[in-house]
């Protein structure tokens, strides 16, 4: 994964979010590259727990936050997967890396 830089220093999650929430959000930037199909994240909020190593009750504490580490990821309809998220960012990161260019 080539991770946009730029982007992330500019990003409102860097500039505004707590720390945590901003080390969890990242996180599952990198997750959702090993995700199937690649650049999602499953809606399950216990799956998400596990996935950052937080307890359930940590995870929906940081969910309570202004910006929370799902801030920008929208809900899509994947063949074959059901429902999942996805961020635009994201996407455009995987499919970069697919493409052999690197990130913008």
């Amino acid at each position: 994964m080539t991770w946009p830089v730029d982007w992330w220093l500019r990003s409102e999650m860097r500039l505004l979010g707590q720390k945590q929430v901003r080390a969890v959000a990242f996180d599952l930037f990198c997750i959702a590259q090993g995700e199937d199909p690649v650049g999602t994240l499953p809606t399950d909020e216990r799956l998400l727990a596990r996935l950052v190593g937080e307890t359930l009750e940590q995870w929906q504490r940081l969910m309570w936050q202004d910006l929370h580490p799902l801030t920008g990821w929208e809900l899509c309809r994947c063949e074959g997967a059901g429902v999942l998220y996805y961020h635009p960012k994201c996407l455009e990161i995987a499919q970069e890396a697919h493409s052999g260019h690197g990130a913008a």
